[in-house]
């Protein structure tokens, strides 16, 4: 039983580690996108984002035993984004 605990454990740090790392990956591709002026990139990377971060709290608020949530908010900042429609 403590064995199983254990190993369901270590991959709950692997899973919570693996996100992590694909949450910085998605912020720098934000950045780039931003700096690029890729407005389409950088929604797509704010999702991405925001995506790890609802996986994120899903994992720590099972971990935790509770039901909690997690608000997101994305915002532009700069100038008016050139966006095809």
């Amino acid at each position: 039983m403590k064995a199983q605990e254990r190993r369901e454990e270590r991959l709950g740090d692997t899973i919570f580690d693996d996100i992590r790392r694909l949450q910085g990956k998605a912020l720098e591709l934000l950045g780039k996108m931003e700096s690029e002026g890729d407005y389409r990139g950088a929604i797509v990377a704010a999702r991405e984002v925001r995506e790890c971060l609802v996986s994120l709290n899903g994992l720590l608020t099972k971990a935790e035993g509770g039901s909690g949530g997690i608000a997101v908010r994305v915002e532009f900042v700069g100038g008016s984004p050139d966006i095809e429609r």
